[in-house]
């Protein structure tokens, strides 16, 4: 079990591809949570994830608001005492986000913009706000 005794953080977990990766992380050994805005679907994963064996918590949020974001993250570790992974599987929010997908891609994932994937790193509370 590669991420026994882990906390991992996913956003968008509730369905889909995310849903999926919180499977596969309890299966390997990982107290999960998820977070979406969909509190229903939220709550469903979180008892099948509890019913596969796993420690779960779903927290409700909007990734694009800065205040919810800190308080997704104040609950992951209020209710595990850490946070070791996050997957970024969040869709909906990522136009609100300032990253703007390229359209074409050049090599593996073209360019990236620095400016822009550290206002998101930022606003996901994983680095410090950009001070230039």
């Amino acid at each position: 079990m590669r991420l026994q005794q882990k906390v991992a953080l996913i956003t968008g977990g509730n369905g889909g591809i995310g849903r999926s990766i919180a499977e596969q992380a309890v299966a390997e050994g990982a107290r999960v949570v998820i977070t979406a805005r969909d509190t229903v679907r939220g709550e469903e994963t979180v008892q099948a994830l509890r019913q596969a064996g796993g420690q779960a918590l779903f927290v409700a949020a909007d990734l694009s608001q800065a205040d919810q974001v800190q308080q997704v993250i104040a609950q992951t570790i209020a209710e595990f005492g850490a946070l070791h992974v996050v997957v970024n599987n969040a869709g909906a929010g990522a136009q609100k986000s300032g990253v703007t997908p390229p359209r074409r891609c050049g090599g593996a994932l073209g360019k990236i913009d620095r400016p822009q994937l550290h206002r998101h790193l930022s606003r996901l509370g994983l680095c410090a706000p950009r001070t230039t």
